[in-house]
């Protein structure tokens, strides 16, 4: 009890954005009639994530496959859409577009934590950056990217790349820096080089 009562707004920025989206999504009937698979994760990742289950199951080859074209890596597409840290839980999905719904739970959940600790780190003020933190977890522009689950890796990276570089100026410390942008580059490195660009301007 003493820990939830410590951490309490740390829990609530958390669960409370993924307590949100799932009951938008059970409204949208999206947990049963309407598939939240559309656009590229129909025609990317799902397959992509398929073949994924299959290597953590050791049922497919990672470094070459002929599951494209003639054959060839797969180095390109891990790089791309699957090394981000949240896929690994495909392993105990069977249904691949079942875990897609989850794991786009995780990461609207994982943003509003992260950007929850980055606040409370500038201000102290744990209610309004719980409040700030959610109104990021539910902004339009995370929304709108939900179809693309690899770009959602960097809305809750961005914020722990952020506080990385406060640490550097105030603490002179660079160690969460460095593990958040690598975390950046090799989660998806499209959006990666973006967050660069971005601590280049913050």
């Amino acid at each position: 009890m003493k820990f939830i009562k410590k951490y309490k707004y740390n829990i609530l920025s958390f669960i409370t954005p993924i307590l949100i989206y799932t009951l938008v999504f059970l409204f949208k009937g999206l947990f049963t009639k309407y598939s939240f698979v559309t656009s590229d994760a129909q025609g990317q990742f799902l397959p992509t994530l398929k073949y994924y289950y299959n290597v953590l199951h050791n049922n497919a080859s990672f470094p070459y496959t002929f599951s494209k074209g003639i054959g060839g890596t797969m180095y390109a597409a891990f790089f791309y859409g699957l090394s981000s840290p949240t896929n690994l839980l495909l392993y105990f999905f069977k249904n691949t577009e079942f875990f897609i719904l989850i794991t786009t739970l995780i990461k609207y959940g994982l943003s509003g934590f992260t950007m929850f600790l980055l606040l409370k780190s500038q201000n102290n003020k744990e209610l309004n950056s719980f409040v700030f933190s959610l109104a990021y977890s539910l902004s339009t522009y995370i929304i709108l990217y939900s179809v693309n689950i690899m770009w959602l890796d960097s809305f809750w990276l961005a914020p722990l790349v952020i506080k990385g570089i406060d640490d550097i100026v105030i603490n002179k410390k660079e160690r969460l820096y460095i593990i958040s942008l690598l975390f950046c580059l090799v989660s998806n490195y499209y959006t990666g080089y973006m967050i660069v660009l971005f601590s280049i301007i913050y």
